[in-house]
């Protein structure tokens, strides 16, 4: 039983490493994109509200609430 439990944790540890450098790279190669801070805010803004508003029809649909 223990050898089957070290087997996972090892191979899981292989899957993380694999995960963090993929991270990593991300980090350290940042996209180039020069965008308005303000033109930023508006295109987050804008898909915060899209998010809420699919959120709600979601809850309205599952609850059929129309």
């Amino acid at each position: 039983m223990f050898s089957l439990k070290s087997n996972l944790f090892v191979s899981m540890l292989a899957e993380v490493k694999d995960y963090a450098k993929k991270i990593n790279l991300r980090r350290s190669h940042p996209p180039n994109f020069e965008a308005d801070p303000r033109e930023l805010n508006r295109m987050l803004s804008e898909l915060r509200l899209a998010r809420e508003h699919a959120q709600l029809m979601n809850v309205m649909h599952r609850n059929r609430i129309l």
